[in-house]
């Protein structure tokens, strides 16, 4: 997989952490949330979602910043925040296994 394809990917996963968080600091379960939202999908789909599995338009994620009654922008910058510390977390991860492999010599 490629480096770019690898970033999508993470990103996704970090968009869907920072929906569910969203969704549990309102107190909804997924089904709650999906008719809230207005999106229109099932409880399954929001899971996928949320597991960066389901890919989410930039229309649905205005949907549900407006259906949760914050705007967009701050869940962007959620994810920049998330962003941020997913990639300090893979290089502390990188860095020990590093420390491993010269300690395994």
């Amino acid at each position: 997989m490629s480096k770019n394809k690898n970033k999508e990917k993470d990103f996704y996963i970090i968009l869907g952490q920072v929906i569910k968080k969203i969704r549990k600091e309102n107190e909804y379960s997924l089904e709650e949330f999906s008719k809230v939202t207005e999106l229109g999908l099932d409880k399954s789909t929001i899971y996928g979602i949320e597991n960066g599995r389901q890919r989410l338009s930039f229309y649905q994620l205005c949907l549900i910043s407006k259906s949760m009654g914050i705007p967009v922008s701050k869940i962007i910058v959620d994810i920049e925040y998330a962003i941020e510390d997913y990639e300090q977390k893979k290089k502390t991860e990188l860095s020990e296994k590093d420390k491993l492999k010269i300690d395994n010599i």
